[in-house]
């Protein structure tokens, strides 16, 4: 919950930006997309602005519930996500010297696979698949029993990846046949693509469509996000879903806007070395989400016993779960011991509590 929490408070910051750019991409996309970029984010009433509308939107989907609201949105917004991802990657494959881009994304580069390099990796598909959240479990508890979960599970992470897979393809060849560079990281969405679609043929479509689809997409974290937030609420607190809702939304919101004065008024204000944007989204990606994912898997495991969630999973044994003996050792064994290997060697901080 707590990790959650956090998360959805710096989350909505970059919410906020996709909903200005779609605005942006309507009425033309601008000339100098860094000088913009500075401009808008150093703007404080703007910066405040599209946060709340983000939380907003957010919000009203979660107080509908999960059939009216999530599921519902849900539906219509991930088949959209798709279709427009498709697009973009046949306008961004086809343009000149895209084949640069293809290279760069498939080609590894094996030298860059150091322990922070898999803590990254590690955090991006636990943020992806909200793992160490709590949102599978919440989402978990509104599951019929007939559900079929372990099938559910292996197409969530191949969907998962298969998405992301073609987000590359959608970004990376543009960003290569215009002569950017591809590592200028959170930046590329918001500096670097806007004078992409700004020099190619169509752009000011082609940005509308991205950047709605990207909302879509963020919105689609948002919802799991404060779901486990109402959630907790509601089942700890016995108050309406409604009222949980609006409370969270606000107790986060105070949370939040900090982060989203941090690359502007705030950027100066430091604890740690970090603004309040980049601490959230370290607790976040590098401590909160390895650490549930561990404790997951020792209450999984040792707590409520392997054998429990077995049949659980199963149906009592009316559903198939050929693995789960492999499943087993993995989340008793295996699994803690990598996360937490991966996670004390990317966290040099760790290290020095024991020198």
């Amino acid at each position: 919950m707590i990790t959650s929490f956090i998360g959805l408070s710096y989350y909505a910051v970059l919410g906020g930006w996709v909903i200005r750019y779609i605005f942006v991409s309507v009425t033309g996309l601008p000339k100098s997309s860094e000088a913009f970029f500075t401009s808008f984010t150093g703007n404080t009433g703007s910066q405040i602005i599209y946060y709340l509308v983000f939380m907003v939107i957010t919000v009203a989907i979660v107080v509908m519930g999960i059939q009216k609201g999530i599921e519902k949105s849900c539906k219509i917004m991930m088949p959209l996500l798709i279709v427009c991802l498709i697009v973009i990657v046949i306008r961004s494959c086809t343009l000149p010297g895209a084949g640069e881009g293809i290279k760069f994304f498939l080609k590894p580069d094996f030298s860059k696979l150091t322990p922070g390099a898999f803590l990254s990796a590690l955090g991006q598909v636990f943020f992806s698949l909200s793992l160490g959240t709590g949102a599978t479990i919440t989402y978990g508890a509104y599951l019929g029993k007939n559900q079929n979960i372990p099938k559910s599970a292996v197409s969530i992470a191949f969907f998962d990846t298969m998405v992301a897979m073609i987000a590359g393809f959608a970004i990376l060849p543009a960003v290569f046949a215009f002569g950017f560079s591809p590592t200028s990281g959170p930046s590329l969405m918001f500096q670097t693509l806007p004078a992409v679609f700004d020099e190619m043929t169509g752009g000011k479509i082609f940005g509308v469509v991205f950047f709605v689809l990207v909302l879509f997409a963020a919105v689609s974290t948002s919802i799991a996000f404060l779901e486990v937030v109402v959630s907790f609420a509601v089942n700890t607190f016995k108050v309406g879903r409604a009222k949980a809702s609006v409370i969270s939304a606000v107790l986060i919101t105070c949370l939040g806007i900090p982060c989203a004065l941090s690359f502007g008024i705030w950027s100066d204000i430091k604890i740690a070395g970090k603004t309040f944007f980049d601490l959230g989204d370290y607790l976040v990606s590098n401590v909160s989400l390895p650490i549930g994912g561990i404790l997951a898997c020792i209450f999984i495991g040792w707590v409520w016993k392997s054998k429990n969630a077995e049949k659980e999973v199963t149906n009592e044994g009316k559903i198939s779960f050929k693995l789960v003996s492999v499943w087993s050792v993995l989340i008793k064994f295996v699994l803690p011991v990598v996360i937490f290997i991966i996670f004390v060697t990317s966290n040099p901080w760790i290290m020095d509590l024991f020198q």
